[in-house]
């Protein structure tokens, strides 16, 4: 290589060396240039991506705490729910016990008076005698005439749907309604 730089004319050779000392100092001016540049974009993208990451950082804490805010309300909620609907079924509970309590006092006193009530004590015994007889008979037909206005009033004042009256064997003596049952 030396052999064809020899070979050159002096005209050339200033012509490479000016190239040289011109174009050396460029070239290094934009090797610098280009590092610079590439380090100041690496710094500014290292910059973008932190300012993101914290920004995501606080985007997550914030949804976390409202998250959490969130379920603190939910579990509030919840808990007044509950206990409203504890208080809800303790009512209705308190007023089921006063409805059977009504209930079953007064049927027990109905039941209570039964014995001691005419229209049921000899009510049994004189249907019971004339049952035997028949239904079409004419002391049947004289004792319903004669005790029915009472059966009626009876079942009206106690919201029955029938009366009722069953002898020792078991026969239907008398029904108010007269449906099949009686007989």
């Amino acid at each position: 290589m030396i052999k064809w730089l020899k070979n050159l004319s002096l005209r050339y050779k200033l012509l490479i060396v000016f190239l040289l000392v011109g174009l050396l100092p460029f070239t290094i001016l934009g090797y610098l240039a280009t590092d610079n540049a590439g380090n100041a974009l690496d710094k500014q993208i290292v910059a973008q991506l932190e300012s993101l990451r914290s920004a995501r950082q606080q985007q997550a804490l914030s949804f976390m705490v409202e998250l959490k805010t969130d379920m603190d309300i939910l579990g509030r909620v919840i808990s007044k729910t509950r206990d409203q609907a504890f208080l809800t079924l303790s009512a209705a509970n308190d007023l089921k016990v006063q409805q059977l309590t009504r209930f079953f006092t007064r049927y027990t006193n109905i039941l209570e008076d039964l014995p001691y009530n005419k229209r049921f004590s000899e009510g049994l015994e004189a249907f019971s005698t004339v049952f035997e007889r028949g239904l079409n008979s004419p002391e049947y037909k004289a004792i319903v005439n004669e005790r029915e206005s009472g059966f009626k009033s009876f079942q009206k004042s106690f919201e029955f749907y029938d009366i009722f009256l069953i002898n020792a064997t078991g026969d239907i003596v008398y029904t108010l309604l007269k449906e099949s049952d009686l007989g």
